[in-house]
């Protein structure tokens, strides 16, 4: 079985969203991610309604009839051929909205520099806890169903990051995507140049442990 690292709950929470950022990336406007998805932010996806409406929250489009005009933009029947073909669709409809005095903002876009990382990092705390629940109001998130009573420790965010950035499946069974059904992540340590340990998930067991990585070198 494995043996956590437990942390306090602010190291935790910087921990996973550290985890997260690293992998997803920090972008203010609307991009066409690997599989072409509308996302935005810290890999906002847009297509997904809760998220969606978190975003919509902070540029403050708050009608319900400019929320499903969005929603359809970033929806449409042929797929968007390029970044700035979203940015352009969005941004049009973001310039009408705010010349109407429903939205905060004149393009879809996160604002620049330290206030527009605030502005991610509150969606973020939000939409991370589709995964990692909320301990205030005990709320649980998919990493609960998967392994009860899991502490706040690194290896709990390993799984939360797995699981935000799609390599877990959306169940509460997960497994890794087109891997079968162990869930693999390759512990990258500073100054280690030979076998790297791996977090491995088995959810048919309901164990995770840290093992020797006998495929090479990672």
């Amino acid at each position: 079985m494995i043996t956590f690292n437990p942390l306090d709950r602010t190291a935790y929470t910087q921990l996973r969203f550290d985890l997260i950022r690293k992998t997803e990336g920090v972008k203010p406007a609307a991009y066409l991610d690997g599989v072409g998805i509308p996302t935005i932010g810290i890999g906002f996806n847009l297509k997904d309604d809760a998220v969606r409406e978190l975003v919509l929250d902070a540029f403050k489009v708050m009608e319900r009839v400019d929320r499903n005009a969005i929603r359809d933009i970033v929806n449409p029947v042929t797929p968007y051929p390029s970044n700035t073909a979203l940015q352009t669709a969005l941004n049009a409809k973001m310039a009408e909205l705010q010349g109407l005095g429903r939205a905060n903002r004149a393009a879809f876009a996160f604002t620049s520099g330290a206030t527009g990382i605030t502005e991610m990092r509150d969606v973020f705390d939000q939409a991370v806890q589709i995964y990692d629940g909320d301990p205030d109001t005990g709320k649980l998130g998919r990493v609960d169903a998967w392994l009860a009573n899991l502490p706040d420790s690194a290896e709990r965010a390993v799984l939360v990051s797995l699981a935000y950035n799609g390599l877990v499946n959306a169940g509460t069974s997960p497994g890794l995507k087109n891997r079968g059904q162990t869930t693999v992540f390759r512990a990258r340590q500073r100054g280690n140049r030979g076998l790297s340990p791996v977090f491995r998930f088995e959810p048919t067991r309901k164990q995770a442990f840290w093992a020797p990585n006998k495929e090479g070198k990672s």
